[in-house]
């Protein structure tokens, strides 16, 4: 074969190769590692606790605590809505609307509003952070921690491990979407099932609205009188 017969055939290996490598291995997460869910999503979130099913397995009747059972969130832009379920079968109602966190308790059908943490020394355990992210707990995953492909429940998965002090906490992404499937640590482990996506906005209901404007004016009235220093 003459030299210049064979230069169209090294263009062509060569714009192969570029291809090659320009597309992403189906096999690799690609970064963000951990996605958002779309604007309109929902998801339902099952807890299970490591001791109650050690008591299970062993004959004894489950415990009916106060421990969460599960979450079910719905997301409408910024919008988030929580429906949690505890193990006495009570359910407490979260709505996250215009930056302001409203929530009703289980014992008691009362609005209150959630403060945002105060720094380590002040947490608020009831407030939900979704400023970086729509999965909390989950922020350690990322791609110096990613252990390959596993079988998840028939199923290839996208598999993450760290260890901690005394722990080691393992996750399962969706190849597909990269969002999360499972997710476990020393104490719990929680699964991940995604609903039919709303179809129209989320509304406030009236009596959340009814607190957000009495906080609101609040608001308004510490900014044009400041409590003194």
């Amino acid at each position: 074969m003459k030299t210049s017969n064979l230069i169209p055939v090294f263009l062509i290996i060569a714009g192969l190769a570029q291809v090659l490598a320009q597309t992403p291995n189906p096999l690799l997460p690609t970064n963000p590692v951990l996605r958002r869910t779309p604007a309109f999503s929902s998801w339902t979130i099952t807890f299970k606790y490591k001791d109650e099913e050690s008591k299970q397995s062993s004959g004894s009747p489950p415990m009916r605590t106060d421990r969460i059972q599960s979450t079910t969130l719905t997301k409408t832009n910024k919008t988030y809505k929580e429906i949690t379920t505890f193990g006495t079968g009570k359910k407490s109602e979260k709505w996250i609307f215009d930056g302001i966190q409203l929530m009703t308790a289980p014992e008691f059908d009362v609005v209150v509003v959630i403060p945002a943490p105060a720094g380590e020394e002040y947490p608020s355990p009831d407030y939900s952070d979704y400023g970086q992210g729509d999965f909390e707990g989950l922020g350690w995953i990322s791609l110096k921690n990613f252990k390959g492909v596993k079988d998840y429940e028939g199923r290839p998965a996208f598999m993450f491990e760290e260890g901690k002090a005394g722990s080691t906490l393992t996750a399962f992404l969706s190849i597909e979407t990269q969002l999360p499937l499972f997710f476990s640590n020393e104490e719990a482990s929680r699964s991940y099932l995604y609903n039919p996506s709303p179809s129209l906005a989320l509304i406030l209901p009236e009596k959340f609205f009814k607190v957000l404007q009495t906080h609101r004016k609040g608001l308004e009235l510490l900014k044009r009188n400041p409590s003194p220093p």
